[in-house]
């Protein structure tokens, strides 16, 4: 267990009108065995007003210093997480979403990790299913497309990876600062993780797993295509990610092969299981636009915000 003196760590969650979910991701860390003294809860969204209240008289019943900052209207996960971002103090950044549920072991475990080297920019722990304990994903490869690693429990070794799922990563600060936060121009939704890693890994900071680290995701599936809004995002922020970080002509060989099977994939999805046009309107609008939006290099303008 760390002791008293350890890191200040700054848990940022970015919710949406979800209170059991939020409800379920706060008990989670307030059960922590890390010091209660070096821990701060940032939420950052649209709250609803039963949550409010249980989150009023939580923070009159803990040491956890816990923030809210309402925005009281829809607000994409990145922009939120950079609003917690610059409202935090913490040495260490605990990114999570409102659907994550914590072991009580998860933040003194990773910052274990964060202290042993400074390299690394970020590390994230093994999510399982919260339905039935079974894994889910232990970090993800980004080439050729977006694929979960998935490794047997008992590991005990720390590994790098491409990225990690934005579900549950915990940053150094020093590592968020270097490398330009979430970018909310280019990614409002979906891929901002997947981005986010590239950009630290150019930093020259490693991402990493530990495996043997637990949390759990309340979402059963990794494959979340729940709204109109969604369906568009997943077909923009794709084509806008790979066309960030591919030469052209990659990009060119990727979009006709990869990306095309992707299309009809979740053109077939969204007809026969999500039995939804209006889905699959939005998820075509999405590639279209990922195909003619002017990308926004600069992705440190979000610390002058």
């Amino acid at each position: 267990m760390l002791s008293y003196n350890d890191p200040y760590v700054s848990v940022i969650i970015p919710t949406h009108n979800r209170s059991r979910h939020l409800m379920l991701a706060l008990r989670s860390i307030l059960n922590t065995t890390y010091s209660k003294k070096n821990l701060e809860i940032i939420i950052v969204g649209s709250i609803l007003k039963d949550a409010l209240e249980r989150i009023k008289y939580i923070k009159k019943n803990t040491d956890v210093k816990i923030e809210v900052i309402n925005l009281k209207h829809n607000t994409y996960p990145s922009i939120a997480r950079v609003v917690g971002f610059l409202r935090s103090k913490g040495k260490y950044i605990l990114s999570m979403d409102d659907d994550c549920v914590l072991d009580k072991n998860t933040i003194n475990e990773l910052v274990k990790v964060m202290m042993i080297n400074s390299k690394v920019g970020g590390v994230g722990p093994a999510v399982h299913r919260y339905s039935d304990k079974k894994i889910q994903y232990s970090g993800a490869l980004i080439t050729p497309v977006f694929i979960p690693l998935r490794v047997k429990n008992g590991l005990k070794t720390i590994y790098h990876v491409e990225f990690i799922p934005g579900t549950i990563t915990m940053f150094s600060r020093r590592a968020l600062e270097k490398s330009g936060l979430w970018d909310y121009v280019n990614f409002p939704w979906h891929a901002e993780d997947a981005d986010l890693c590239v950009r630290l890994r150019k930093k020259g900071f490693l991402i990493g797993v530990a495996p043997y680290v637990k949390a759990y995701h309340l979402k059963a599936t990794l494959i979340d295509v729940s709204s109109a809004y969604r369906a568009y995002f997943s077909g923009r922020s794709r084509i806008i990610f790979y066309r960030r970080h591919l030469s052209k002509w990659k990009f060119v060989v990727y979009f006709l092969t990869v990306n095309i099977a992707i299309i009809m994939f979740y053109t077939m999805y969204l007809l026969f299981k999500k039995r939804s046009l209006a889905m699959l309107r939005e998820y075509i609008r999405g590639v279209v636009h990922g195909l003619t939006f002017k990308i926004a290099e600069n992705v440190k303008y979000a610390l002058r915000h």
